[in-house]
């Protein structure tokens, strides 16, 4: 499962560190006990912007609408390969716009895992972060992707366990190991679930004290109307 605000979470936190992008693997909905991409942000370089007319973005959105851009491209590709015949939907990008970095991005979304096997299945058997540097050179075993990141420059691959599923952070950077940058994704993560947590008890909690005061007005309403005439 998804929470709601993934994709912002995921924002906050690959932004915040500077890297080019965020994945959340969770259980598949179509190959149970298996991960496959969940939700996603990309924050590296982007070649060429399409946005809508006369609309101006901050940063912020920019990268939200460019990763839903790479979704949606990626599925758009999907349904074209899975029906050749069909006529390819349209999307806001074609594959001419993307950078290596988005290509890279792009491919991840259709990989998916066994527990224990692949970098985030591994992590998630394990329970334990997984740091991987040289992820360009590193054994197909060890890391599936090496090729396509060889091929597309991503050296530095992050995975930790998250909610029944994998958090992975990449970059095209060389960046040596540091979990203190995973404990602070880890603490963000955590300070947002337990603030929508609080959300949802508070709107519980209004939600049962307005029907109590209903319940009530409706037991008391004939001496309502004697006391104040309405």
């Amino acid at each position: 499962m998804v929470p709601d605000n993934m994709k912002e979470q995921l924002a906050l936190s690959v932004r915040s560190i500077h890297w080019s992008y965020a994945i959340f693997w969770t259980d598949s909905a179509t190959q149970p006990g298996m991960l496959s991409w969940g939700e996603g942000y990309y924050n590296g370089d982007i070649k060429t912007r399409k946005t809508s007319q006369g609309i101006e973005l901050n940063s912020d959105q920019i990268g939200l609408q460019r990763s839903e851009q790479l979704r949606e491209l990626f599925k758009s590709l999907k349904t074209a390969e899975i029906s050749p015949q069909t006529k390819r939907p349209s999307a806001a990008l074609s594959p001419e716009d993307l950078t290596d970095a988005e290509w890279y991005y792009l491919v991840c979304m259709s990989f998916i895992f066994n527990i224990g096997q692949g970098l985030p299945g591994r992590t998630l058997a394990k329970g334990q972060p997984i740091w991987l540097n040289n992820a360009h050179s590193a054994d197909c075993r060890v890391f599936s992707r090496s090729l396509l990141a060889k091929d597309l420059n991503f050296q530095t691959i992050v995975c930790f366990p998250f909610m029944e599923g994998v958090i992975e952070l990449g970059t095209t950077e060389q960046v040596s190991e540091d979990l203190s940058i995973i404990q602070q994704i880890e603490t963000s993560f955590l300070n947002s679930l337990h603030v929508k947590a609080l959300q949802h008890r508070h709107q519980g909690s209004l939600h049962t004290f307005s029907g109590h005061k209903i319940k009530l007005l409706g037991q008391n309403s004939q001496s309502v109307v004697k006391k104040y005439g309405i």
